[in-house]
């Protein structure tokens, strides 16, 4: 045995060794260890590095204001009639600001706070779809992922909305072992909330209904009491939804006089990403300004009116050019699966509030992205790979479905993704464990496992093609700091 394999050998090992003594921990030291790291961690990067408010984050920040000083949800010149922006992160915003003053800062320490409880939440789901070893490696994976870190810094809704999400996959997969109130309220209370800050999660009720009629163990007659009560729990978690949105679409039907579940902005976002002019991402429609764009603006006659109306003109487009739309879509998956920019779009659009010296930059920014880099090729070879499928990672891998195909078809962003990245991370934790596992498989010549491989080759491939296209603006200007920094 050569001298580096045998190092290998013994770092396996000594992982193992690592692993399996976190693993003969009490439950309770696990999740101080992850919460704690998580924490700190935050902490440091929002106290070292605030950012401005800028872009979404202004109008909520502005909402938020809006709503201690009592001028209503909207600001005051709307009167507080506007619906077009979600109420989760407003409100979430203006009860920080209501105790403690107007202070962005404050409001991230708090984010701090809510993105370590998902490493929690992390945890937990990883435990209950496989084992405790997975949801240990997922809960410190999430604790230091740094995307999960910079976003705490934001005032955007990602932080609070993954961790309402995952809190209500986590419930549903209890709903699944044991359908207890606390269980049912558990998993709608939190999803409701998490529509009021993210509308798009509302077409995921149709998935949570197809889940677990498919839960039941037969799908025969023999088995219709267990898809009646599958299907009575649907119902009921599906209530208490409608029960937590429906104070804030009473509003917007009183204020509007139509119904507006949760907020008007759904029609501008589909048409941004598909109008003649789209690019995909919403940021470049929004800056042009097309005519088109205007002119929409003004024919409609209220916010309501006018998502509809965004609605239609986006419908005529995809029917009159599929081509174009299918080509669209394609570049929407790009963005959506793109490598994490949030750091390099801070440091070169000067939104830190105290300024990063060229050589922190050089040696954070590749941090910031590394772990995504390995992190998603691991996730499609835990998928690829995964041995115990039943109805626990069914859902998981519906959700991920849902999300990858929604912002392809409607609006991407990159930061879009980090939504389904603590489902994406125990994927990853498995794929990881998996390893040496399809190693022996291979050396034994198992057929099944090569045809495995040359399918995780093909989505690697279409995955790296995905980041080339969607990330060679900022790759670009990295390569020209670097030259600019060796040349001085």
């Amino acid at each position: 045995m050569s001298v580096g394999l045998r190092l290998r050998v013994v770092k396996r090992e000594q992982i193992k060794n690592f692993l399996d003594r976190l693993g003969e921990l009490e439950e309770w030291k696990v999740l101080v260890l992850i919460f704690g790291i998580s924490l700190v961690i935050r902490l440091f990067y929002v106290i070292l590095f605030p950012t401005v408010v800028i872009g979404d984050a202004t109008a909520y920040d502005s909402l938020a204001i809006g709503l201690i000083e009592g001028k209503g949800y909207g600001g005051g010149n709307s009167g507080g009639t506007s619906s077009y922006w979600p109420p989760g992160q407003p409100f979430f915003l203006a009860a920080i600001y209501s105790l403690f003053g107007y202070n962005p800062q404050i409001a991230c320490i708090f984010q701090a706070f809510v993105s370590s409880l998902t490493c929690i939440v992390i945890y937990f789901l990883g435990k209950t779809v496989l084992n405790k070893k997975i949801g240990i490696i997922s809960g410190f994976i999430a604790a230091v992922y740094p995307t999960f870190i910079i976003f705490s810094s934001l005032l955007l809704t990602e932080t609070i909305f993954i961790f309402l999400l995952s809190l209500s996959i986590l419930y549903l997969l209890k709903v699944y072992e044991q359908a207890s109130l606390k269980n049912l309220l558990m998993a709608g209370v939190p999803l409701g909330l998490a529509m009021l800050v993210r509308p798009i999660i509302l077409g995921f009720i149709p998935f949570i209904l197809f889940w677990l009629l498919l839960s039941s163990k037969e799908l025969s007659s023999k088995d219709s009491k267990e898809m009646k009560k599958n299907l009575m729990n649907f119902i009921a978690i599906f209530v208490i939804i409608m029960v937590v949105v429906s104070p804030w679409a009473v509003r917007n039907y009183n204020v509007h006089h139509k119904f507006v579940p949760v907020s008007t902005n759904g029609g501008h976002c589909f048409w941004l990403g598909n109008n003649p002019d789209a690019t995909g991402m919403a940021c470049s429609a929004l800056e042009n300004k097309t005519k088109a764009y205007k002119s929409l603006n003004m024919t409609a006659h209220n916010e309501v009116e006018r998502d509809r109306l965004f609605y239609k003109k986006g419908f005529e487009f995809i029917k009159e050019k599929p081509i174009s739309v299918l080509c669209l879509d394609l570049k929407k998956f790009a963005y959506f699966l793109g490598i994490p920019n949030k750091f390099f779009a801070n440091y070169f659009e000067n939104r830190f509030i105290n300024p990063v010296p060229k050589w922190l930059f050089i040696i954070l920014a590749p941090l910031t992205v590394l772990p995504y880099i390995i992190l998603l090729p691991l996730a499609i070879f835990g998928i690829v790979f995964y041995q115990k499928w039943d109805r626990k990672a069914y859902l998981l891998i519906l959700l991920i479905f849902y999300y990858t195909l929604m912002h392809s078809l409607i609006l991407a962003e990159v930061r879009y993704h980090l939504q389904i990245m603590p489902f994406l991370i125990i994927f990853a934790s498995y794929g990881a464990c998996s390893i040496n596992r399809v190693r022996s498989e291979i050396r034994l010549g198992n057929s099944k496992t090569r045809r495995k491989i040359i399918i995780f080759l093909l989505l690697t491939v279409v995955l790296i093609a995905s980041w080339y296209y969607s990330t060679y603006f900022w790759l670009s200007k990295i390569m020209t700091l670097i030259g600019n920094f060796i040349g001085d």
